[in-house]
This record gives C-alpha cells, structure tokens and sequence, in this order.
C-alpha cells in the first residue's frame, strides 16, 4: 500500500527538505512578490489539494516564459523545475533556474542524468515541476503531451498534481511563441489577470483491466485531469477526448489535512482505477 505523508508532525524526517521554503527562498518571495501580484494579478484556486509533504510530480500546462516564476512563487513548497537544456546556456536564466533548485534535461532524447535528478529530488520528498507538453503552446490552449511524463510517473511511481494556469498568455514579453498566441484566437479565461488551479493528486496506475500501460497512455491521463481544470477553450486537443472519456485511469491521492491526523493509505497505483463517478472533481 502507498503511504501518504500527512502533516508536518507524521512525515518522514527524509522528506523535511520539500515541506517548506528555507528563510532565503522566503525572503525573495517577499522581495519580489509585489511586482508579481502589481504585473499578473495572480489568483491560486483549489490550494487544499497540494500535500503538505512528500514526493510530488506538479504538472502544468505552460503558455508563457514567466510561468515557472509564478507558479514557483505561487506554490507553497519548494517546487524544482525540469527545464529544456536550451534555457540553461542563458546566463541570467541558468542562474535563477539552478539556484531554485531546477536542472536541464534533453527532450530529444531520454535523458538518464535528468532522470537521476527528477527521481533525486523526489527521492528527497521535493515537489518536481514540469511541462508535459515539452514547451509553450503556440495556440494558448493545449497541446498534445510528450511521454516523458508519463514515463517518469510509472518509473518513480510517484503521486501527481495537475495543475492548470490560465491568464498568463495575454502577459507581453512572450517571444515568438505569443506572437502566435495573438494570431489564434485567444480565450477568454473568464477571469481577470492570471490564474493558477490546483486539482486533487492522484496516482497512475501501472495495470489497468489486467493490461500494463504505457508512459504514452500515462501521459494522456495527465493531461486529460490538467484539461479537466480548464475552461474548454484551453483544453485544446483534449476537449473532444476529455468529453468522450469514460473512465477516468487514476488512483486518488488521499491525505490528511489536520497536523494532529495519522497517515492514511491509499490503493497500490498497480491495483485500481477511478472512474468520473467514484472520483472527486474540481
């Protein structure tokens, strides 16, 4: 059975480095906090469902350069990203990245030394952010994920986070890919400034009706439960699967939310599934 640490007085000594932000990460958070809420007016929805420790994989949806720093600053953890190798030949950029705690991986390949460090700090009981879909949508809604996700889900089997950000595409500063934005035709987000969405965690299954699956597989149900947190326009190429779909391939992440509440357990991801009816929503 899959044990889910539950507070700060149940959870294991190993996982104390990813339950809270040392005093330097919250003094820059103070420090550039004002600018963040002054330029995006960031609003977080559904924070109950982010565990208060252990190992967590935070997927996203991802629509502008600045979406790291807002759900980094947003994100009440410490929260290191998986980033494209490209961004970390920049100066500036690879010093901002490496110092909050972020590492390049290689998407044209499987990159075994950022697996190490993805299983490295999930190992640590540290939150791991990345982009399933490999880079910034050139339409503002979603686009198809890569099977990275996936693959890294089943092999550390570790519980995930969907998360859905909305808004931040109509941010300027956005490099070619908002150029392109601004060509498609831009959502409206239903909201003023930008948003960040967290859903209820959940596991990938390993099995499911007797059959393994595949990280192409895992990585569709990820998507399909970030598209689950979005207005139907962001849901882009999942709209049509995520209205068709029957039974939802998860586990549910269960955890306590008091400090004086015991672990609790929840199904072994190898062993069961979820369907809309028997699982929670947003």
């Amino acid at each position: 059975m899959a044990k889910s640490p539950a507070s700060d007085a149940t959870a294991p000594t190993e996982f104390l480095e990813g339950m809270g932000h040392s005093r330097r990460r919250q003094a820059a958070q103070l420090a550039n906090g004002w600018w963040i809420k002054l330029i995006t007016k960031l609003q977080l929805e559904g924070t109950a469902h982010i565990p208060v420790s252990g190992p967590l994989l935070h997927v996203s949806n991802h629509l502008h350069n600045l979406d790291p720093v807002l759900e980094y600053y947003g994100f009440p953890r410490p929260l290191h990203y998986m980033g494209k190798k490209e961004l970390f030949k920049v100066p500036v950029v690879k010093q901002i990245a490496e110092w909050s705690g972020g590492f390049p991986v290689d998407r044209g390949k499987v990159d075994r030394e950022a697996l190490r460090n993805a299983e490295d700090r999930l190992r640590r009981g540290i939150p791991l952010g990345l982009y399933p879909e490999g880079g910034r949508s050139p339409t503002g809604s979603l686009i198809e994920g890569k099977s990275g996700a996936g693959l890294l889900a089943l092999k550390t089997g570790s519980p995930i986070l969907p998360v859905a950000i909305t808004g931040s595409e109509r941010l300027p500063f956005n490099g070619g890919k908002g150029r392109a934005q601004n060509q498609a035709k831009r959502p409206d987000p239903g909201h003023k400034g930008v948003k960040i969405t967290y859903g209820p965690p959940f596991y990938v299954p390993r099995e499911f009706e007797g059959r393994k699956i595949s990280a192409a597989e895992a990585t569709e149900t990820i998507m399909l439960e970030i598209a689950r947190l979005m207005p139907v326009d962001y849901q882009g190429v999942y709209a049509e699967r995520l209205s068709q779909q029957g039974v939802r391939k998860i586990v549910p992440y269960y955890f306590a939310t008091n400090s004086s509440s015991s672990s609790s357990e929840a199904p072994s991801p190898a062993a069961s599934s979820s369907s809309d009816s028997s699982t929670s929503g947003p």
